[in-house]
Order: C-alpha cells, then structure tokens, then sequence
C-alpha cells in the first residue's frame, strides 16, 4: 500500500515542436520557478524575462538558424508517495 508522505516534488517539462520531455526535477519549488526562468531566458534570449509566482506553464517561441520552434515549458507538482 502506497503512503503520501506529504512532501513534494516539482517537475519541469519541455515541449518545443514534436519533442518533450523532463528537464528538471526540485524538491523546492523557488528552485523549480528559477530553473525554469533562466532556462526560458537562455532559450529567448529574453534577459528581462521572470517566472510569475505560481506559474504553471510558459509559452515559448524560438527563433533557430533553420526554423522557428514554438513550445512551453510546465511546472507539475508531485505528491511524493512511499510504499
């Protein structure tokens, strides 16, 4: 039998054209908002850019050399659970 254990965990998810996946996994969620800020920054290129508190999930445009890629990167909270 699985047992919450009241902590939590936060994951950050890309999704940028067909590709998604995990990129970072926090057990703080002021590290989770940050990661994803200066990721969305580094991306954008957007140095002014800051993760509103609470934030769930960011729309994403990327211009490449070969083609513009349009996304999101998401913020999911976790129950973490033990058996």
């Amino acid at each position: 039998m699985e047992i919450l254990t009241g902590q939590k965990v936060w994951l950050v998810k890309s999704e940028l054209g067909k590709t998604w996946g995990v990129i970072g996994a926090f057990d703080n969620v002021l590290a989770t908002e940050k990661f994803a800020e200066e990721k969305y920054r580094e991306w954008t290129g957007d140095e002014e850019f800051t993760w509103g508190r609470g934030k769930t999930a960011q729309e994403i445009h990327i211009e490449t050399s070969t083609q513009p890629l349009d996304g999101k990167l998401i913020i999911s909270e976790y129950p973490v659970r033990s058996k």
